[in-house]
């Protein structure tokens, strides 16, 4: 054998590969640059120049934004979300906390339906756009980072369906992210753990998030329907009806749990509660005796005494002002 005809066949062989790599990430880079100067040349090129000129490094907020929407994407010369960008990247602790600048690509890449300022209708309306979107992922980071469960709220963030389609558990997320901020007197400080498991049991049902007051644990759970959907939630077997029966189960007091429901997708609280009145209708004598102490606690429809069995509980579910009722008030619209 030739070893010095095979030496020289594996060196040739290896730049080979050496060389197309390289023309890969020349012509990707070339890609890069084409798509800044025709950004540049747009439409939007005053104010793109202006963030440039004032920003240090503005190239690579740009840069982010593209490998996140892509090179025919609006959301790269939105000057609000670049100016966003900007600030999140500058900040070393925030992107350490959530995977770094690749992290920061991949939480603006999965919210799939969210809207950028300059991008006119697209998106979704009940979605925030996507640079104040950013601001409710610094709120969760900067004061939540210590909280057991944070490392899976992030990797929620950053779900992306093969598909491209929306991943559902994104936008619940970003739906939970609003709450928090908007409720700092209730969460901030409080929260405990997210996404739990409700009872510690192997049914798989986990709560959204745990909080305390300094005296009673609560549990949040935050739920995204729209009006032409609502109807599905919480149906008899499915997965949204064993949550809320385990969620039930686990109280001493009904104030223990909150549902919010996306007051930016459905408007009316009466079309909820009518949801949960017939749920409880259909499936009174299971949901009794998921915790008869619980429901115990509450008055009989005629004010004689309390429920003693779930036939009272029916009677009471049944009666059509049973969506004004105190046991209902866990259900909140925000």
């Amino acid at each position: 054998m030739n070893l010095k005809r095979v030496t020289n066949n594996s060196l040739k062989f290896m730049w080979a590969i050496v060389l197309f790599f390289a023309s890969l990430v020349f012509s990707n880079a070339q890609c890069i640059l084409d798509d800044f100067a025709n950004d540049l040349a747009g439409s939007n090129a005053t104010e793109l120049q202006a963030f440039l000129d004032e920003t240090a490094d503005g190239f690579s907020s740009w840069k982010v934004v593209r490998n996140a929407r892509g090179s025919q994407s609006l959301f790269k010369t939105d000057i609000d979300l670049l100016k966003k960008v900007a600030e999140l990247r500058n900040d070393a602790q925030f992107l350490d906390r959530i995977g770094g600048e690749q992290g920061l690509q991949r939480i603006i890449q999965a919210n799939v339906r969210a809207r950028c300022k300059s991008c006119g209708s697209a998106g979704a309306a009940y979605l925030k756009h996507i640079d104040d979107y950013l601001d409710d992922v610094r709120h969760l980071v900067d004061n939540y980072n210590d909280v057991d469960g944070f490392a899976d709220v992030i990797t929620d963030l950053k779900r992306i369906n093969s598909s491209g389609s929306p991943n559902l558990n994104v936008e619940g997320a970003a739906f939970m992210l609003r709450i928090i901020k908007e409720n700092d007197d209730t969460f901030l400080n409080s929260i405990t753990k997210f996404e739990g498991s409700i009872d510690d049991l192997t049914n798989g049902c986990k709560y959204d998030l745990q909080f305390s007051n300094g005296q009673t644990i609560s549990f949040g759970e935050f739920k995204s329907y729209a009006e032409n959907s609502i109807g599905n939630f919480a149906a008899t077997g499915k997965a949204t009806y064993q949550q809320l029966t385990t969620y039930l189960s686990s109280l001493n007091s009904i104030d223990e749990l909150i549902y919010f429901f996306d007051a930016a997708k459905i408007s009316d609280i009466g079309i909820i509660k009518n949801r949960f009145k017939t749920v409880f209708k259909n499936n009174a004598e299971d949901i009794f005796n998921a915790n008869q102490d619980l429901f115990k606690q509450f008055d009989r429809l005629d004010g004689t005494g309390k429920i003693d069995d779930w036939e009272d509980f029916l009677e009471l579910v049944s009666d059509d002002n049973f969506v004004n009722h105190p046991m209902l008030d866990f259900i909140v619209l925000n």
